[in-house]
């Protein structure tokens, strides 16, 4: 969420936790807390939880409150396999009009993937921002 409402820095606060793990996936978000938390109203709160679940980070549970959407492993691997396929078709597409340095660029690029995958002290963080960089940094 780009805006600087509060609405808005909760939002990101929230899916920030997320992202780095600071919430056991178990864990369950209700209002009161957040609200305590942020020290803010409960509306902007609602809002950001409403958001998230908008956006299937997280699900509501009436009466009792939010949780994080897990992605079944299947799915995960489905999705993974999926991405491989068309970045697999994409490369075929326009290898002959690569140059030498966006060979080099993504050999980079995938070497920094596999050292970070390897590293057992990697957080979410840091693999999903190597993974959305990814097409970036291979100048593709």
């Amino acid at each position: 969420m780009a805006d600087n409402t509060i609405k808005s820095r909760i939002y990101n606060a929230i899916w920030d936790d997320i992202i780095d793990g600071v919430y056991d996936w178990n864990y369950v978000f209700n209002e009161k807390n957040l609200v305590e938390m942020y020290q803010v109203s409960k509306s902007p709160v609602r809002d950001a939880l409403l958001e998230l679940c908008k956006d299937n980070i997280l699900r509501s549970i009436p009466r009792y409150g939010y949780e994080i959407v897990r992605i079944p492993e299947k799915q995960l691997r489905e999705m993974i396999e999926m991405r491989v396929m068309i970045e697999t078709s994409g490369i075929r597409k326009c290898f002959s009009h690569l140059k030498q340095k966006e060979f080099d660029a993504i050999r980079e690029a995938n070497l920094r993937s596999r050292i970070l995958l390897m590293d057992k002290n990697s957080t979410a963080r840091q693999l999903w921002e190597d993974n959305m960089g990814y097409p970036l940094q291979a100048s593709i």
